[in-house]
């Protein structure tokens, strides 16, 4: 059997289920971090279960990172439905064991439990098309009367010097920006364009003197969900904006960092961008 994953813990997932053996369902729990980073760990796992006929069973999120508490933890569970067509673990009435606990306990592959995964991007980021199903579920908008360009530029604690793993110099980001223009220069009307962010105006002048308009420390569930209705959308080294550009039916241009970019994804280069764009325009 080919097992696409150098993850020792979730081949023995694989393997038990070849074999007839294994837990009656496989769910997401435990995080606590981003809505963007808790998102696509549940899509992880549910990814993983369709490509190898595990039973999905959903645990609600109850913690997000940046929330304002359990009102707005509700707003991002109702707006995603993951739980739409699965069962609720807490229904199933079996216990639920962390997959490091599972898999050092071999007596638990024989009994009906509930194994807890706090992701599965050790499949998804292998297989080039883990996410298909989802992006051909996710309704397309309307196309507006004007182009709409969103960019995600990660600030508030990521900086040169803060969490520099995730930062993104400003100028790479305008040299972007100046070359959408540039390739979509003969559109009319002129095509929007949003940055979604965080910090102060100030901070962003460059970015407001080539015309973006500014979506600065504004809720994050409405940003993510109009990031992922733009024409095109540029994301960060986020899973805040790589959720999405999963659900993103245009042109998505991809900032490389852990999670690697889907098939129908452009990496930063120029000539590519450029002649993307004048093959969807033509």
């Amino acid at each position: 059997m080919h097992l696409p994953t150098r993850n020792k813990r979730l081949n023995l997932l694989i393997w038990l289920k070849a074999l007839g053996l294994g837990p009656a369902a496989i769910t997401c729990a435990g995080k606590t971090d981003g809505g963007g980073a808790q998102v696509h760990a549940v899509l992880s796992v549910q990814a993983f279960c369709r490509c190898f006929g595990l039973t999905y069973a959903h645990t609600p999120f109850t913690q997000i990172e940046h929330t304002s508490g359990p009102q707005e933890v509700a707003r991002w569970e109702e707006t995603f439905a993951l739980g739409t067509s699965h069962p609720q673990a807490s229904d199933m009435g079996l216990p639920v064991v962390p997959l490091k606990t599972y898999a050092r306990r071999p007596a638990l592959w024989f009994q009906r439990v509930i194994v807890a995964l706090p992701h599965a991007h050790d499949y998804t980021d292998h297989v080039g098309d883990a996410y298909d199903w989802l992006r051909a579920r996710s309704a397309k908008s309307p196309r507006g009367e004007r182009m709409r360009i969103a960019i995600h530029l990660r600030r508030g604690d990521v900086s040169a010097n803060q969490h520099a793993d995730r930062y993104t110099a400003d100028d790479k980001i305008l040299e972007l920006i100046d070359l959408l223009q540039s390739s979509l220069q003969q559109i009319s009307p002129r095509p929007e364009l949003h940055l979604y962010s965080q910090g102060s105006p100030a901070a962003f002048e460059a970015y407001a003197q080539r015309g973006c308009h500014m979506h600065l420390d504004n809720d994050a569930l409405n940003d993510l969900l109009a990031m992922s209705q733009a024409d095109i959308l540029v994301i960060a080294k986020s899973s805040f904006s790589y959720v999405a550009g999963l659900l993103n039916q245009g042109l998505v241009i991809y900032e490389p960092f852990w999670h690697p970019p889907q098939k129908k994804w452009l990496q930063r280069d120029h000539d590519l961008i450029s002649a993307q764009i004048q093959k969807r325009l033509s």
